[in-house]
């Protein structure tokens, strides 16, 4: 994104700054009980960020900083601008350290995307590796990967139901049910629907690696970086 979008979006922040309170007061009292006071303390004399930074709330116990890794920053920000999903800004994940998985998303859309990366991930991989690992996930969005997945389980679903209401109507005189809405025909409903998706699920599998393959093939095309995406992959497991 460049400076211009950047500055503008900051701009739409910092005029929504003095009404946020009032506004997000409900939600903070039943979702996010001291949450702006960990970030607040967390992020004050450590981070340059603006005072926005202080009137977000998020789960205390896995909080999103600005991250402070600037070079890095860039990096990725000019990437997410050549893979064409332009990010506002990038996130630092904490997990904490009970949970140091490598993890690396994007998250939003339009002027809300961003990037969020792990602790874990900030900590253990080099930033070849990092840059790679999010070329990959960003490729989804590109793709459209989700929104797919999200049709193909839909119709899935769909097909199951479908399954069960006949499994129903054709069956339920011979099971000795009161009617196809009997609640004793559950398991009938159950078992036709259950065939439906464990008949479905090589082509749930093959769909899911495709989109991997499609991926993989994306960020090293963008990024050029086969060395650190063969060790971040065997890193990843």
């Amino acid at each position: 994104m460049s400076d211009d979008a950047t500055a503008r979006q900051r701009r739409v922040w910092q005029k929504a700054a003095p009404t946020y309170d009032r506004k997000i007061a409900g939600v903070e009292r039943g979702l996010a009980a001291g949450g702006r006071e960990w970030i607040g303390a967390r992020a004050a004399g450590q981070v340059n960020t603006g005072s926005m930074i202080r009137r977000y709330s998020f789960d205390r116990r896995q909080q999103l900083i600005w991250a402070i890794r600037i070079q890095l920053r860039r990096r990725l920000i000019g990437l997410s601008e050549r893979a064409g999903v332009s990010a506002v800004d990038v996130f630092e994940w904490q997990l904490g350290a009970r949970n140091r998985g490598a993890r690396a998303a994007l998250l939003g859309a339009g002027m809300t995307r961003r990037i969020v990366l792990s602790d874990g991930l900030l900590a253990d991989y080099t930033d070849d590796e990092i840059e790679v690992i999010l070329a990959h996930e960003m490729a989804h969005h590109v793709h459209h990967d989700i929104r797919n997945g999200i049709l193909l389980e839909f119709g899935l679903l769909l097909a199951a139901f479908y399954a069960g209401s006949a499994a129903l109507l054709a069956w339920w005189r011979p099971r000795g049910l009161s009617g196809p809405s009997d609640p004793a025909g559950m398991r009938l409903l159950l078992l036709a629907g259950g065939a439906v998706m464990l008949g479905a699920a090589p082509l749930v599998n093959a769909f899911s690696r495709k989109n991997e393959r499609g991926a993989d093939r994306f960020a090293l095309a963008l990024t050029g970086l086969r060395g650190p995406f063969v060790t971040a992959m065997r890193r990843l497991g």
